[in-house]
């Protein structure tokens, strides 16, 4: 059981691991001021505590700050997980490689958003390492017998870190959660680890690595290769083109907490640095196409999901690709051109909808060229529509009818969630196919499997699935095939205010960062300022503009030297800009660039002049007019900055947003009796350990308290199963000496544990187990009409602290979400997919799949997750949430142990509602008198 905020308390040893192999007593439970560590620990536990030798300036080695003991598996189950990249795609012991030169022989791999080598990885088609960029370093002896390994980093022949390296069984834990009772799976069972920081991660490094017995190997600076330092900028803005814009914050997250997106989507893509910038909604009352016809209504062609003039003009053309010129200090292009500037990797997604003869259409799906059109920010969707702008078609690497580079598999690299600090695993472990991975609609198999266990992931490109429980990672994980091209392509230029021409580039001969000179481009005077952007479209033959409110967004580059009109031309076309202090001319096309398609114009003006007004002239015949005029919305409020993850920047936008979450929520938990760290705190708690005592007393406090009863839990845990036998025997004294210890820890709260459960009671009748006798594995969640409804154990429900669903029949085993199915599966309280919230709208909702809620899927069968709409089908009453923390500290065996000791009461029958009057023909529950689940499933309603 990992303890990540252990060091709140003790010591740094006593915060390694606790399971039955590692067990802490606790010694005072008033206040815990130290722990005893059974013997029994392993030398690899006792040692396993980082520590920098630093503070030497003269000996060249860095103060670094090396992130807390990330979240492990108890070493129990460690033991009986199966190492991922120990086998070969034949299922055969993988031969370690030796990357190493002298007395010590083992491979190296790096995992950044890929796990690849240190050579070689184009080869296997896999990604190269990112420079500036964190890592996972992994270290496989050829020899088992490899103990005490130490690591020392040097940088162009400098000392810069010496850490030791954590044992195999320390490895930092997967986003993996199988809900289908298959052993567990580990990327491996022989690799040490130790985290580089980015700041060595670079050309110049090189690894010597000692063990125990004088061993000693070493790998040499250019036996490492490197990609290019990318770096990424995406600005997203949401649209509405004659009607009011798509806002969906739920979905559309990398606008409405683009901390938390921008950090998570970071983790799947091969860059060092990406910004994620973002506009005000924009909703236009006034457009102009690109044939110069304006429109203020709707428009007179029918628009779809791919289809609409407003589509293509005013939300690709006009905003996407006008975005991006204004930010390369293009004044004016073509009205209605898509054609992509790939100067940088940069790219504009935006959400929009518009008008049209067939009413409101709200657009998506779609992405290439510097464009995103998308319904979401999130998902696949996501994932894979900025796929197609970095140059990836449709199941990369199918031919012929061979689709296995369109899909993962045992070389295709596992990812690490560096902020997480979890391995990003391959493998389908949210379905339960076994024997391949399917594409295109399920009509096409790719025969590959990991033990006959698990199917592989797709790639993004190839109908993807994001598979982490979403607190771990929303975004789908390429394959080392498709991250291996968007790699090639990220190798562009990028804007660097070091660099007299504004931008630099990776030099991959001399492996340095060199001036970069693309052609056509001028120096930004302001790099990454808040600006106002202003879009529209012009036609200078027939004298007619559109100046769109100017678009506030809060990063853009500034050009102060952008040309001004020629005053002594005949026809000539510009935009006059008035600020708080002076008025500006800037240049336009005066005539049409395309004889056939009127121009569009974009330019950003920087926030911090304080503009007032645009206006748009064109002069024809020696005739100055006026064509349109736009005033700037207000300076206030502010726009939230830019968020930059990576390099300098590190994860600190992120590490600000999630700790003030996780301020909030002990907030809350901290008037409960018994505090209980929810899973989201958890995944917060974990990932920021080293920045706790940024919290508030208050919220510190709370820590402490959740930390002391997680370890009267553990205690107690062990303690229950070192006496199972005696336990199970109901043997007299020690069913006593349970009780005195459940009294003593005071974790008996009221009326006690044993009458904690309560109906949880539907429209229709109430949720039942059935059968409540026999496998829990055979049994399904359903609902039992009010004739049946008789308060019988396997009619009781609780909620515990931590959001797990058990019934009285099976206490040890929580509702557990297997796609949309619902099964009772041993409790596990690091499965996401075990985890609701009871809403105020009567919901039970998934916290792994937030947008679902548990269904009565009446009339066809047993309960399952579908789509939240609140309807009858989903209104839950009486759910009896549990005051104490007793069961939720508890492994599931100990749960139903404590139950078969003291029996949950059987309640008496209570009144039911009858079924609403209202419900659909045929929509009836199950009497309990026949096989209740013998209907069939609905499908989900939810679109992929």
């Amino acid at each position: 059981m990992n303890i990540s905020f252990c060091s709140l308390l003790l010591p740094p040893v006593c915060c390694l691991r606790l399971s039955s192999a590692v067990a802490l007593s606790v010694v005072a439970l008033a206040g815990l001021s130290s722990c005893a560590v059974d013997e029994q620990a392993s030398s690899a536990d006792r040692s396993a505590v980082a520590t920098i030798e630093g503070g030497n300036a003269s000996a060249g080695i860095d103060t670094l700050r090396i992130p807390s003991q990330p979240a492990t598996l108890p070493i129990d189950t460690f033991a009986g997980a199966i190492g991922f990249y120990d086998r070969n795609r034949d299922g055969s012991a993988r031969t370690v490689r030796d990357d190493l030169t002298g007395t010590l022989s083992g491979m190296i791999q790096f995992a950044q958003s890929h796990t690849v080598d240190p050579a070689g990885n184009a080869a296997k088609e896999m990604p190269r390492l990112v420079p500036s960029r964190n890592a996972l370093l992994l270290f496989t002896p050829q020899s088992a017998a490899v103990s005490g390994v130490r690591l020392e980093v040097q940088v162009d022949g400098e000392p810069r870190l010496s850490i030791p390296m954590q044992a195999p069984e320390l490895l930092p834990e997967s986003d993996y959660v199988d809900v289908y009772g298959r052993p567990r799976v580990v990327y491996s069972k022989r690799a040490w680890s130790a985290h580089l920081p980015w700041s060595v991660v670079r050309p110049g490094l090189s690894l010597q690595i000692f063990a125990d017995g004088g061993l000693q190997g070493r790998l040499d600076a250019q036996n490492i290769e490197f990609g290019a330092p990318a770096k990424l900028v995406v600005w997203g803005v949401r649209i509405g083109m004659l009607t009011d814009p798509p806002v969906n914050p739920a979905n559309q997250p990398m606008l409405s907490e683009p901390a938390v997106a921008a950090i998570d989507y970071f983790q799947t893509i091969p860059v060092s640095q990406l910004t994620i910038a973002s506009y005000e909604d924009q909703r236009l009352t006034e457009v102009m196409l690109a044939d110069g016809t304006v429109l203020t209504g709707a428009s007179t062609v029918n628009g779809g999901v791919y289809t609409g003039d407003l589509r293509e003009d005013v939300g690709k053309s006009q905003y996407s690709i006008g975005i991006n010129e204004a930010n390369y200090g293009n004044t004016s292009t073509i009205n209605g051109n898509q054609d992509p500037d790939y100067t940088t990797p940069q790219l504009v997604y935006h959400h929009s909808a518009g008008n049209y003869a067939n009413g409101r259409q709200v657009h998506g799906l779609s992405g290439g060229g510097t464009i995103a059109t998308l319904y979401d920010s999130i998902g696949n969707e996501w994932s894979h529509e900025l796929g197609h702008h970095y140059g990836m078609g449709h199941y990369p690497g199918a031919s012929g009818g061979n689709y296995f580079w369109a899909g993962h598999h045992a070389d295709s690299g596992w990812g690490y969630i560096d902020h997480r600090r979890r391995f990003r695993s391959n493998l389908a472990f949210y379905s339960a196919e076994r024997t391949g991975l399917r594409l295109i609609d399920d009509q096409t198999s790719v025969p590959e499997s990991f033990a006959a266990l698990y199917s592989y992931n797709a790639d993004a490109m190839s109908g993807g699935h994001a598979g982490s429980p979403a607190l771990l990672s929303r975004y789908t994980h390429h394959t080392g095939y498709t991250a291996r091209r968007m790699q090639d392509f990220m190798d562009r230029a990028w804007y660097d205010p070091a660099s007299a021409t504004g931008y630099s580039r990776w030099d991959a001969a001399t492996r340095k960062v060199v001036e970069a000179r693309p052609a056509g481009k001028v120096r930004p005077t302001r790099f990454g300022v808040p600006v106002f952007t202003l879009l529209g479209g012009y036609d200078p033959l027939n004298a007619r503009a559109v100046m769109y409110p100017p678009a506030k967004g809060n990063y853009g580059m500034v050009y102060d030297n952008l040309p001004a009109p020629d005053q002594n031309a005949a026809q000539a076309c510009w935009v006059e800009v008035t600020t708080a202090t002076a008025t500006r001319a800037i240049a336009l096309s005066g005539s049409r660039i395309s004889s056939t398609l009127s121009n569009k114009f974009h330019i950003n003006i920087a926030q911090a002049d304080d503009p007032r007004s645009a206006a748009l002239y064109c002069r024809s015949n020696g005739t100055a007019r006026k064509l349109d005029d736009v005033v700037f919305p207000s300076l206030s409020p502010a726009l939230p900055p830019a968020v930059v993850i990576g390099e300098t920047a590190g994860y600190e936008a992120a590490a600000t947003e999630e700790l003030a979450r996780l301020r909030d929520r002990l907030h809350v938990v901290a008037s409960d009796e018994q505090p209980v760290a929810d899973y989201s705190m958890q995944i917060w708690v974990d990932s920021w350990s080293e920045r706790l005592s940024q919290l508030d007393t208050l919220s510190r406090n709370t820590l402490e308290r959740i930390e002391l009863l997680k370890r009267k839990g553990i205690d107690l845990d062990v303690w229950m199963s070192a006496n199972a036998t005696a336990l199970d025997a109901r043997d007299p004294e020690m069913v006593r000496a349970l009780r005195a210890r459940l009294t003593a820890f005071g974790l008996i709260i009221g009326s006690g544990y044993a009458s904690s459960f309560a109906p949880i009671v539907s429209p229709f009748g109430c949720l039942a187990m059935w059968p409540a006798t026999g496998d829990p594995a055979a049994a399904s969640v359903v609902i039992l009409g009010p004739s049946a409804c008789n308060n019988s154990r396997g009619q009781l429900w609780l909620l515990d602290k931590r959001g797990a669903l058990r019934n009285g029949a099976f206490p040890g085993h929580c509702v557990t979400l297997q796609g949309s199915r619902l099964a009772l599966v041993p409790c596990d309280p690091q499965m996401a997919e075990q985890l609701w919230t009871w809403t105020s709208a009567l919901t039970l909702t998934s916290i792994a799949r937030p947008g679902y809620s548990m269904d009565a899927n009446l009339p066809y069968g047993p309960v399952i997750a579908n789509t939240t709409h609140g309807g009858a089908t989903q209104q839950w009453r009486d759910v009896r949430r549990d005051r104490s923390a007793l069961v939720s500290l508890l492994s599931g065996a100990n749960v139903a142990r404590l139950y078969a000791i003291e029996p949950i009461d059987r309640r008496p029958p209570q009144m039911v509602p009858a079924a609403p009057s209202t419900r659909v023909r045929g929509l009836r529950a199950c009497d309990g008198a026949r096989a209740c689940p013998g209907g069939r499933e609905r499908r989900p309603s939810a679109r992929p």
